[in-house]
């Protein structure tokens, strides 16, 4: 009798307060996720996955890091971000670094596994907004709009903080892109 696949990462999280829980477990062939609205536990195989996308995002909230895993028919979006309750959010990097990561090298001998990082309509938007951003900036500092320049002014700090990792490239999932996964925290 044969051992089963060991566990190679383990991660879980909960999109928003309408949803439970799901946590997602990586084997050498597979993926299984269990909780949310499955019934029971569901799993893809790893050859059935056909891209792999990273992405940042910075609202005037927060940030997220995010984890597309596009399959024939399905999509699967990972966040490092867990909802914990009304306006309660706890970081989860500690566990979603290391589980992107995983899976991004479990993925890497399969050859139609497209690998991406960024955002072409993020990018888009710091390139148009950072300009008018900037000239608002400059007119309501001119105008006495003290407010309104502070606001201009950070919303102009978030286009470009958001030019590099937006930036649409692919990436080698042996060595994928740091602007675009979270670091992991000091240890304790």
């Amino acid at each position: 009798m044969s051992n089963p696949d060991p566990l190679l990462a383990q991660y879980a999280f909960r999109r928003s307060v309408l949803e439970k829980e799901i946590t997602y477990s990586l084997y050498g062939d597979r993926l299984v996720i269990e909780g949310g609205p499955l019934l029971g536990p569901g799993f893809h195989l790893l050859s059935e996955v056909r891209a792999v996308r990273l992405k940042y995002e910075h609202s005037k909230q927060r940030e997220y890091y995010q984890c597309f895993i596009h399959m024939k028919r399905q999509r699967i979006d990972l966040r490092h971000v867990h909802w914990r309750g009304v306006m309660d959010f706890e970081d989860r990097r500690a566990t979603y670094t290391p589980f992107v990561k995983a899976l991004l090298r479990e993925l890497a001998p399969y050859p139609a596994v497209q690998f991406r990082a960024g955002s072409m309509a993020n990018f888009i938007g710091a390139i148009i907004g950072a300009p008018i951003m900037a000239g608002l900036l400059v007119l309501c500092a001119s105008l006495g709009r003290t407010g309104s320049a502070v606001l201009a002014g950070f919303m102009l700090g978030i286009c470009l903080l958001m030019l590099r990792p937006s930036r649409p490239r692919r990436f080698d999932p042996l060595a994928p892109p740091e602007d675009v996964l979270p670091e992991l925290p000091p240890p304790r």
